[in-house]
């Protein structure tokens, strides 16, 4: 009987350790994919670790590997945040979550370094060159994306020059922000099929770096 109580109690034990563990969450912040954590060589990735019964003055992230370094460690509200910083890409590395006090290990994840692509910008969310009158006029702003990538830092659009070449005299509008102004909207309304339009002089900025031109936007309106 008592052989069997302490199997019963070991594997309650094992239920309610796993059980936490798959409640833990261990994210990075600046990434939009849940099931692989990816973090981006000269990225801004911020491991985050939250749930369960996880305090977070009490828990520490741990890096396996040298080529990953994890910086100092923030506590806001009830979750625990620190810079990641991968020396390479096009690697796994593996992250652990531990209690400070007793080194129990909470969770463990992998993750994947990945380059960082440029930002640019795109017209809402149409895709391709050639464009529908209606599809383009129903998009409100631009946006900075990073292509083939789940990095999502924000990028915000400072201003922009739009260009219609349209006969006889092209059209140039200058627009303070990320929206699609109503002189810009008046313009694309009046465009006949076939005109080329450019959205150039692309000015963007993140929280944590200075302002950058990005590359134009070339499209035809159909």
């Amino acid at each position: 009987m008592r052989k069997w109580f302490l199997l019963g109690l070991g594997l309650l034990s094992f239920t309610r350790a796993w059980c936490h563990a798959d409640t833990v969450v261990v994210r990075n912040k600046w990434c939009t994919r849940t099931d692989t954590i990816e973090l981006y060589k000269d990225g801004w990735n911020l491991l985050q670790v939250y749930g369960g019964d996880v305090v977070p003055g009490g828990v520490k992230f741990r890096s396996y590997d040298g080529d990953l370094k994890i910086g100092t460690a923030d506590v806001k509200k009830d979750t625990l945040a620190a810079l990641a910083m991968p020396f390479e890409s096009g690697k796994k590395f593996k992250i652990g979550v531990v209690e400070k006090r007793s080194g129990r290990l909470v969770k463990e994840i992998w993750c994947v370094s990945r380059p960082l692509p440029e930002p640019v910008a795109v017209v809402g969310f149409l895709q391709g060159n050639s464009v529908a009158k209606k599809d383009l006029l129903a998009q409100s702003l631009l946006r900075v994306t990073y292509p083939g990538s789940s990095y999502c830092y924000p990028y915000k659009i400072l201003s922009y020059s739009f260009k219609a070449y349209r006969n006889p005299v092209s059209v140039t509008k200058q627009v303070e922000g990320a929206f699609i102004s109503l002189d810009v909207q008046k313009v694309i309304k009046d465009l006949a099929p076939g005109t080329a339009i450019v959205f150039s002089d692309i000015i963007a900025v993140c929280p944590e770096c200075n302002s950058r031109k990005l590359k134009d936007i070339k499209l035809v309106v159909k």
